[in-house]
């Protein structure tokens, strides 16, 4: 279950390619419609890559501790990458 949880996105968005493919060339294959399919498919792939979870480190570990042990109030925020 987690696999289709990590990849909802991935897995949504081949569903809506497949059907975008159907309800495109049901009437024929057209040079101005594989434009238009594939400047969808390119633009998912763009938003993939916006929305994919990555690690981004800010500020590193020593940096925290110290800023941890100097008295000062520390908001520390925990992510997950999915």
């Amino acid at each position: 279950m987690s696999i289709l949880n990590q990849y909802s996105f991935v897995f949504f968005i081949l569903l809506l390619l497949g059907i975008l493919a159907i309800v495109l060339f049901r009437k024929g294959v057209q040079k101005r419609k594989i434009a238009i399919y594939a400047s969808v498919v390119v633009g998912l792939i763009a938003i993939w890559f916006m929305i994919k979870p990555s690690q981004n480190l800010s500020i590193s570990q020593d940096q925290t501790q110290t800023l941890i042990g100097s008295g000062l109030p520390v908001l520390l925020e925990f992510q997950s990458p999915y």
